[in-house]
C-alpha cells in the first residue's frame, strides 16, 4: 500500500524493521511525507455508510449536557413499582405514600424516573440466558430492576442516594458516573514514525508477526466496538463493511470512534494505514438512543448477544467525574453487564480511563477497594483492563494512566497514528496524536483478535476470556515497563504469543490442557464403503443414474472437510472399506470428539435436490440442544453456497441416538445432495463442488466449537419457507 502520510505528520518516514502485511514495500511503497498544513489534492468522493442510521446531532456536545442521575436497584426478588411516565402519573401516585417514587417526588421534586436501559426485555433475557448456559456458576442480576432517577438542579445526589437506600426492597443506590468517550493529551511528546505501535518489540506489539501466520489478520473472529459514534464511510474503513448492531451513530463522537476502529480494522489497501486485524468481522454498538439518552448497559448487552463465545468486545468509554476512578465497571449495572458478557465467553477489553488513579488504594464509598486484587472487597468482572504507556522504549507509565493490580496490560497511550474525521465528516482525515487509554485499549483488542484467530486456525478451540487475559498479561508474553514504574502490566508481544501460546498447541499430538472445555476434535463418519456388508452397514449406498456410488462421494467429502479442519479431524475410514455402525461409533467415542458428523448422499423422488441436515428425534422427545445447534450452524453455511438454507430435519437414526455417544457430544448427519437426481449426481462428482460443501461443513463445525464467525464478504443465504423445520424421517 502507499501508506500516504497523515495530516499533520510532516516527519513521517518508513518504519525501521517494519514488515508489510502482504507483498512487501516493493508492492505497497513506503510512507511518503506531505507538507505540514496541506490536505489531499484529489476531490473527496462521498462513500456510503452501509445503510446505517447516522443521527446528525448538529455537533452537540453531550458531555456538556450530562444530567446528574442516581441509579437505584431493587432486590432481584422484588417487583418494583413502575416509574411514573408523566405528571399525571405522579399525581395519581400520591395516593400510594409508601412508594419510593412518591417519596422522591414529594421530598426532592424528582420528575424523571426511568428504567436504566431501554434494551427490550427479550434481548436482556437472551444475554443472561446465554451467560448461564456457558457458565453454570454465574447468576446474573435482574437488569429490569435497575432504575435511573434524574436529580433536579439544586438537590444533592447524595441525599437522594440516602433516601433510596432506606426504602423497602432497595438493594443498591449510587450516583451514576459521567461516562465519556475519553479525554486525552494533544501530542506534546515527539511522535514516532507512522504506526510505530505495530513495530516489533520492544517498541510495539509486532503485528507483522501475526500477519505472517494463518489467521493472523483476524479472519474468523467477530469484533464489536462499544461507544458513541463512528464514520463508517472513512476511506480506510469502508472496505471493512462495519455494521451497527444497536443504538444510534452520533456525529459529535465520530472522531473518537473512527480512530479507535481504525487501529483495529483499517484496511490493507492503497490508502492510509493498516489496522492490527483488518480481516476481522467488525461491528459497532452505540451507547446513544434515538432520543439522545445514554445507555451503556443496553449497548454492552446488545453487543454480547451479537457475539459468539471467544469473540472480542471493546468498551471504549470511561467514568471520570467526581471521585470515579476511570473504569466504567465502577458502576454496578455496567459491572453486571460486562460480567454477563464474560460469562457467555465473550472477551471484553475495557479502557482503564485517563484519571491517573491508583486503583489499589481507591475505595468505593460503599463497596470498598473493589479494584485491589488483594482486598476482601475485590470483585472481578472478567474484563481485560488496559493502562497506557509511552510510545518511546523503554516504556513508562503515562501520568494519566491508572495503575494497580487490576490493570492487566498496557499499550501505547500517545502518538498513535490512525483514521479520524472532522466536523464536516471528511472521509480522508487521519490523526497522528490519538492518545490515552482510548488508543491503548483498541491496540489490546487487536492483539486479542489476531491471537484468537491464530489459535482457531491451528486447533478447533477458542481461548476463554480468563485464558486470554492470563496470556496477554503474562510477562513472558510481553514487554515489561522500565524499572521502577507503577503497575500497569506488560505490553503484549505477538511474537512471544505465537511462540508460547499459538504454537504450543500441537496439530498432531493432541491439545495440551484444553482451555475452556471445548473439545479440539471433530469425527467425520464417511458412510458405507467396500464391497461387503459389515454389520448393519451396507457397502455401496445410493447409486446415481450415471453409476456414481454414494460410498465414493462420502469418502471424497470427508477428505475435503478434513482438509479444511486439519488433522484434528478424525475419519471413520481412510479408504474403500466398510466399517460396521458399532465400529464407527466406538471409533467416535475413542477419538474424544465433541462433534460427530455423518456424511452421506441422499435418494428420493424425481426432482428432489439440495442438502439436508439431520438430528436425532423419535417424535416424543425434542432434539438435543447441542446437536440442533450444530445442525443449524452447518445448514447456514451450506446455504451460503447457493443462497438457500438447508433444512434441518429429525428422525430415528441409529448413528445419532444419544446413548451411542459420549455425554455432551453434538451429532448430526449431512446429506450433501440427492445422488438420485442427474443434476445432483453431476454436482457430487465435481471435485470443486465437493470442496465447497466440505468447506461449508468445516466452517459450521468451527463456528459451533469455537465461534469462528462468518466471513464478511460472503452473502447471507435467503430464508426458505421450510428453513430449519424439524420433520420426522
Amino acid at each position: 500500500m502507499s501508506n500516504r502520510s497523515k495530516t499533520g505528520s510532516p516527519d513521517a518516514t518508513a518504519v525501521p524493521g517494519f514488515r508489510y502485511p502482504r507483498g512487501g514495500a516493493e508492492r505497497y511503497g513506503s510512507p511518503q511525507p506531505r507538507p505540514a498544513g496541506t490536505q489531499r489534492t484529489r476531490p473527496r468522493t462521498p462513500r456510503p455508510v452501509h445503510g446505517l442510521a447516522t443521527v446528525d446531532d448538529g455537533g452537540t456536545n453531550y458531555e456538556d449536557d450530562w444530567v446528574r442521575r442516581v441509579i437505584v436497584k431493587f432486590r432481584d426478588d422484588v417487583v418494583p413499582p413502575e416509574p411514573p411516565a408523566d405528571v399525571q402519573d405522579y399525581v395519581a401516585a400520591l395516593e400510594d405514600s409508601s412508594s419510593l417514587w412518591t417519596d422522591l417526588r414529594l421530598s426532592f421534586g424528582v420528575s424523571a424516573i426511568e428504567r436504566y436501559t431501554s434494551l427490550p426485555a427479550e434481548e436482556i433475557a437472551a444475554a443472561t440466558e446465554a451467560a448461564r448456559a456457558n457458565d453454570a456458576s454465574f447468576e446474573p442480576p435482574n437488569f429490569s430492576n435497575y432504575f435511573a432517577v434524574t436529580v433536579p438542579s439544586g438537590i444533592s445526589p447524595e441525599e437522594v442516594v440516602a433516601r433510596a437506600l432506606g426504602a423497602e426492597g432497595v438493594e443498591l443506590a449510587e450516583i451514576e458516573p459521567h461516562f465519556t468517550d475519553g479525554s486525552f493529551p494533544d501530542g506534546t511528546n515527539p511522535r514516532l514514525a507512522n504506526e510505530g505501535f505495530l513495530k516489533p518489540a520492544p517498541v510495539g506489539i509486532d503485528a507483522p508477526c501475526a500477519w505472517a501466520m494463518p489467521g493472523g489478520t483476524g479472519r474468523g473472529v467477530q469484533f464489536i466496538d462499544v461507544e458513541q459514534g463512528w464514520l463508517f464511510g472513512h476511506e480506510d474503513l469502508a472496505g471493512a463493511n462495519v455494521g451497527l448492531v444497536r443504538g444510534q451513530n452520533w456525529t459529535s463522537s465520530r472522531p473518537h470512534g473512527t480512530s479507535a476502529m481504525g487501529i483495529v480494522v483499517m484496511q490493507d489497501n492503497d490508502l492510509g494505514g493498516v489496522g492490527i486485524a483488518p480481516a476481522c468481522a467488525a461491528r459497532a454498538s452505540g451507547c446513544r438512543t434515538s432520543t439522545g439518552a445514554y445507555d451503556l448497559l443496553g449497548a454492552i448487552l446488545a453487543a454480547s448477544n451479537a457475539l459468539d463465545r471467544g469473540d472480542v468486545m471493546l468498551v471504549e468509554q470511561q467514568a471520570l467525574d467526581g471521585d470515579n476512578p476511570g473504569p466504567v465497571e465502577v458502576s454496578d449495572p455496567i459491572f453486571a453487564a460486562i460480567r454477563t458478557a464474560v460469562a457467555k465467553g465473550v472477551i471484553v477489553i475495557e479502557a482503564g480511563g485517563n484519571k491517573g488513579t491508583d486503583l489499589d488504594t481507591w475505595s468505593h464509598p460503599t463497596r470498598g477497594r473493589v479494584f485491589n486484587r488483594a482486598d476482601a472487597a475485590f470483585r472481578d468482572s472478567g474484563a481485560i483492563l488496559v493502562g497506557a504507556c509511552s510510545s518511546a522504549s523503554p516504556h513508562r507509565r503515562l501520568a494519566f494512566s491508572p495503575t494497580g493490580s487490576r490493570i492487566d496490560c498496557c499499550a501505547w497511550g500517545e502518538n498513535v497514528d490512525t483514521a479520524s474525521t472532522d466536523a464536516g465528516g471528511a472521509t480522508d482525515v487521519y490523526t497522528a496524536t490519538f492518545n490515552g487509554t482510548s488508543s491503548a485499549s483498541p491496540i489490546i483488542a487487536g492483539v486479542a483478535i489476531v491471537t484468537q484467530a491464530m489459535v482457531r486456525q491451528r486447533v478447533l478451540l477458542s481461548l476463554s476470556p480468563a485464558e486470554m487475559r492470563a496470556r496477554l498479561s503474562d510477562p513472558r508474553n510481553g514487554t515489561r515497563m522500565a524499572a521502577g514504574q507503577p503497575a500497569i502490566g506488560v505490553m503484549p508481544d505477538i511474537a512471544k504469543l505465537v511462540a508460547n501460546v499459538v504454537l504450543a498447541y500441537s496439530t498432531d499430538d493432541g491439545v495440551p490442557q484444553p482451555l475452556d472445555n471445548v473439545a479440539a476434535l471433530a469425527f467425520l463418519d464417511a458412510g458405507h464403503g467396500g464391497h461387503q456388508r459389515s454389520g448393519q452397514s451396507t457397502p455401496h449406498g445410493v447409486r446415481g443414474p450415471a453409476g456414481t456410488w454414494e460410498k465414493d462421494v462420502n469418502l471424497a467429502l470427508a477428505r475435503a472437510t478434513q482438509a479444511r479442519l486439519g488433522s484434528r479431524a478424525a475419519l471413520s475410514r481412510e479408504g474403500d472399506y466398510n466399517v460396521s455402525l458399532r465400529g464407527r461409533l466406538e471409533a467416535a467415542r475413542r477419538s474424544g470428539a465433541s462433534v460427530y458428523v455423518g456424511l452421506h448422499a441422499n435418494s428420493g423422488q424425481a426432482g428432489q435436490r439440495g442438502a439436508e441436515v439431520w438430528v436425532y428425534g423419535d417424535g416424543q422427545r425434542p432434539a438435543q440442544a447441542q446437536s440442533l445447534k450444530l445442525a443449524q450452524t452447518i445448514s447456514e453455511e451450506l446455504g451460503r453456497i447457493d443462497g438457500v438454507v438447508a433444512p434441518v430435519r429429525a428422525g430415528d437414526i441409529a448413528t445419532l441416538r444419544p446413548p451411542q455417544h459420549r455425554q455432551g457430544v453434538a451429532a448430526c448427519i449431512v446429506e450433501a445432495d440427492y445422488l438420485s437426481s442427474p443434476d445432483g449426481e453431476r454436482r457430487l462428482r465435481d471435485p470443486r463442488a465437493l470442496d465447497q460443501i466440505g468447506q461449508a461443513i468445516a466452517t459450521g463445525v468451527q463456528r459451533f466449537l469455537g465461534g469462528a464467525g462468518r466471513a464478511p464478504d460472503r452473502p447471507a443465504p435467503r430464508r426458505g419457507a421450510g428453513e430449519r423445520a424439524l420433520q420426522r424421517r
